[in-house]
């Protein structure tokens, strides 16, 4: 709470007296909460390999650092080729566990087809909207990409895991 006191001076003639005012002036100011803030972090993108020889298994660490838990989030992930084209696409089904605000984690694994091309991956957090109202709405969430150079550019061999 701030108070603000003013004064005021009439103008005083020969032939009266000088008139002062004060007034008390009380100005409320409240301070709101920041808005509570969604930042996904997606980190320790890598592959291993799956049980089939024609897949390969993509596993990644998601870090919430916003001030709210998270839940039901997917993750796309991207196999790319070493121009940055999308070679294949794979969602998540909903993660089942709500990830803590500040620091939670998680993690999530996908298949994808195995594909010699592909020199990286790319991952991005899913969050879906209105999940038990028709379908789901999808909503990109925060800054959320990792890339993992998980081949040998030369040999397109896996590289050491």
């Amino acid at each position: 709470m701030l108070a603000l006191v003013g004064a005021g001076l009439g103008i005083a003639s020969g032939c009266g007296p000088e008139v002062v005012e004060t007034r008390t002036v009380t100005v409320e100011r409240q301070v709101e909460a920041a808005p509570a803030t969604t930042d996904i972090l997606i980190t320790d993108l890598r592959e291993i390999p799956a049980v089939s020889p024609a897949e390969e298994k993509v596993l990644g660490r998601i870090v919430n650092r916003g001030n709210k838990p998270v839940s039901e989030l997917s993750i796309r992930v991207d196999a790319l080729d070493d121009q940055g084209r999308v070679l294949h696409s794979i969602t998540t089904p909903p993660l089942d566990q709500t990830i803590a605000a500040l620091g939670g984690e998680a993690t999530f694994e996908a298949t994808i087809p195995r594909n010699p091309a592909v020199t990286s991956y790319h991952a991005v957090a899913i969050a879906h909207l209105n999940r038990h109202r028709g379908s789901p709405r999808r909503a990109p969430c925060g800054s959320t990409m990792a890339s993992h150079r998980a081949r040998s550019a030369a040999t397109g061999a896996d590289a050491a895991r």
